[in-house]
């Protein structure tokens, strides 16, 4: 199923002519990796699974119930938390310190205040973004992807990212398709809904915490999601036209058509 959404929102996007044909070629730099580790798995449950000695198999089964006495290894088990979960390091992401386009490394080294503050070291880019429970002024307690569309979404917490970018960098935006959300705390939306009308931005209540714990967690304000719903990229609110440029430069992205240009700056 990842295979398919990496692949299908890639060639839909060359299609639209959103991008170059190289785009096609992140797929099996984003997924070799993730595809081997789940092969890899599958062959070392099969090695446990399939011996016929039945000294081996009674050695298996006593090792099994040994561990299901312990809850907490029980559910390890139960809920596949054994699972590799996939990261990409290369491909349509953007390091989140330096910017840097198509790869980045696992851990955040940088010197910024934020990053040594930040909760969590490792990076949020080239994951996936969590699936809380929203409201919005249409829809109550509803998954987030249902609420935000099944594109490109520019996301920051507290604040309007359609204010984030000049003319020109919202026409790119809008040539990829990309929607503005804004991320508020559920007592600050009706608040935000009149502050942010007419900018286009959708604003999405955060009803349990999770989605404020993802950004204070993480150290950042503005988060790029590609249409996979992975994290192309991150940033600080002022670093955002910076961060967009690299990522267009990660997807190959094609120019924007002169009559798109004009409309925003209209």
């Amino acid at each position: 199923m990842r295979d398919a959404t990496n692949l299908s929102w890639k060639l839909a996007t060359v299609l639209a002519g959103q991008a170059q044909d190289s785009l096609l070629d992140t797929f099996e730099t984003e997924r070799h990796d993730h595809a081997k580790a789940m092969i890899d798995l599958s062959m070392t449950f099969g090695n446990i699974i399939k011996p016929t000695n039945r000294v081996v198999c009674g050695a298996r089964d006593l090792a099994s119930r040994a561990l299901n006495l312990s809850p907490r290894v029980k559910d390890y088990f139960a809920d596949m938390r054994f699972k590799p979960m996939p990261f990409y390091a290369k491909g349509v992401v953007v390091a989140p310190d330096t910017l840097v386009a198509g790869e980045q490394p696992r851990k955040r080294t940088s010197g910024f205040m934020t990053v040594k503050n930040a909760v969590e070291k490792s990076t949020p880019v080239g994951k996936q973004f969590p699936q809380p429970r929203v409201n919005t002024a249409e829809h109550t307690g509803a998954r987030l992807d249902d609420v935000t569309g099944t594109w490109w979404t520019v996301a920051a917490w507290g604040n309007d990212p359609a204010r984030l970018f000049t003319d020109e960098e919202r026409a790119q935006l809008r040539h990829m398709g990309a929607r503005f959300v804004s991320f508020m705390s559920e007592t600050q939306r009706p608040w935000a809904e009149a502050e942010y009308a007419g900018s286009g931005t959708l604003v999405v209540g955060d009803v349990d915490g999770a989605l404020k714990g993802w950004f204070d967690k993480h150290a950042v304000g503005v988060v790029f999601l590609r249409p996979d719903r992975f994290v192309g990229a991150t940033c600080l609110a002022q670093e955002s036209g910076r961060a967009l440029a690299a990522l267009r430069t990660a997807m190959s992205a094609t120019a924007v058509p002169a009559v798109q240009l004009a409309e925003v700056a209209a």
